[in-house]
């Protein structure tokens, strides 16, 4: 028998779909104990509606995805045992999240996350975070993406907050490698699938298939990369594959639309970080 946890759900939003939201929301109500939107939308946009007695919603200026899970968690504290980060972007179906929080809760780990699948069923996993070691239930992988983990509170105690440097790009892997020097591993449960489209499609160049976003993500992406590679968390190879992935972004750029609109961003990113800027674009 499942014991009952309390769990605090956190969906980082920023000018969401809205008819995707309440389909979402209900689902959650169901089976955690409070969820709260932080609202990271222009003025013009912030969400209205959602009201119900476990929903919290926290309107704020955009401090991207890192900047609303750490104002969420800093408003839940420490009533909680367990903290599930979503965005706007994943969606859970009713019996996907049960049988996701019911596994957790059963297995006793720390850190757990669904399989990311694409809404055409593609694995995201297979794709950006591979396993270490498989199992029937669950694998062990090396990191995994923010959205859809589940982390008990003890954890973030230890490990702390997500470092807000990190506006849109990799700040989920900076907080796992913290959690793994910590001593923290990663499982991915094999049985329930987390919705998540990356961006705005695919493309390929010489074979290699990657995803891509609107023009402006590529500020980040060049920004928040180069603060990873020079950061201290993070190993020599990874060092080395994150440089790599910077160079061969200025080759996929030539495969989409709007090429001179994203080398200008991909480029003021690359300024941005040796200004020491960070947060949202200047």
């Amino acid at each position: 028998m499942t014991i009952k946890k309390k769990i605090c759900v956190i969906i980082s939003l920023y000018n969401p779909c809205l008819e995707r939201l309440a389909v979402l929301i209900p689902n959650l109500l169901e089976q955690t104990d409070l969820v709260i939107l932080v609202d990271n939308s222009s003025d013009n946009n912030k969400v209205v509606g959602f009201e119900y007695d476990k929903v919290k919603k926290i309107s704020q200026d955009n401090s991207g995805i890192t900047g609303a899970m750490n104002s969420g968690i800093k408003y839940a504290g420490n009533s909680f045992d367990y903290f599930l980060l979503l965005d706007q972007d994943s969606y859970f179906s009713s019996v996907q999240l049960s049988k996701f929080i019911e596994d957790a809760i059963d297995s006793n780990y720390p850190i757990i996350a669904p399989t990311i699948v694409n809404s055409a069923g593609k694995s995201i996993h297979d794709s950006f975070f591979k396993a270490e070691k498989h199992g029937d239930k669950f694998s062990l992988v090396a990191r995994t993406q923010l959205s859809g983990m589940l982390i008990k509170y003890e954890v973030l105690g230890r490990v702390g907050l997500f470092n807000e440097d990190y506006f849109l790009n990799l700040g989920d892997t900076e907080w796992c490698l913290r959690a793994k020097k910590q001593g923290y591993d990663f499982r991915l449960n094999n049985c329930v699938q987390l919705v998540h489209d990356y961006g705005d499609g695919f493309s390929s160049l010489f074979g290699y298939k990657f995803f891509y976003g609107a023009p402006f993500r590529l500020h980040y992406r060049s920004r928040d990369s180069l603060r990873l590679i020079f950061s201290c968390v993070s190993s020599k190879k990874l060092k080395f594959k994150l440089f790599m992935k910077l160079c061969f972004t200025l080759f996929e750029i030539l495969t989409l639309d709007s090429k001179l609109k994203r080398y200008k961003f991909f480029f003021s990113g690359i300024r941005a970080f040796f200004k020491q800027e960070s947060g949202i674009m200047k």
